[in-house]
């Protein structure tokens, strides 16, 4: 019995930890950084919330220099804070976990929609969740040509076709990224 609910809460929470580390992290994100390997009052010091700057950098206590952040993912971040942390002789064996702070990252929706918004991204964000919480479809909504937008390239779903048979068009509910503009036109 143990073995089982042992399983099951390694399911539920192994694949949002996975999720996490492979997020990149971007200008405006903001995560929580643990170390340890060193005495808990010196990991305390750096145990904060931090902001990824608009120059994609960010500054911890004690480092000589800013390091660069926005482009990596969660877990070379924590590399990169170790390897900094030996190399500039603060401490020997440290350990560095960073938490990404999933409420930092956004998806907007707009167009013909009820309620026009930025929604809270989550690693299984896809398009028809993101349409549901800005409050569904409009009266005049032409769901057969939902725009997404992602980092200047656009591409055009059909929801009415996803709707009708989620299993034959799957294809026409992706997955979406932090940052993405969902367009819904209108008549």
């Amino acid at each position: 019995m143990r073995i089982l609910l042992f399983s099951l809460l390694a399911a539920l929470v192994l694949p949002s930890a996975n999720a996490s580390a492979q997020a990149v992290l971007r200008s405006g994100d903001i995560f929580e950084l643990r170390l340890s390997g060193m005495p808990s009052e010196y990991a305390l010091e750096y145990s904060l919330q931090y902001t990824v700057g608009d120059n994609g950098e960010v500054s911890l206590a004690q480092l000589n220099t800013p390091i660069k952040a926005a482009g990596l993912s969660t877990t070379q971040l924590e590399r990169t804070i170790e390897k900094r942390l030996i190399n500039e002789k603060i401490f020997t064996n440290p350990t560095a976990v960073v938490m990404l702070q999933p409420s930092s990252r956004f998806v907007t929706v707009g167009g013909a929609v009820r309620a026009p918004s930025s929604v809270a991204w989550a690693p299984d964000m896809t398009l028809s969740v993101a349409l549901k919480r800005a409050g569904g479809p409009s009266d005049f909504a032409k769901m057969n040509a939902v725009k997404i937008s992602r980092e200047g390239k656009t591409q055009t779903y059909d929801q009415k076709k996803y709707q009708k048979d989620p299993n034959r068009y799957g294809d026409q509910n992706p997955k979406l990224l932090p940052g993405d503009e969902v367009e819904v036109p209108g008549d």
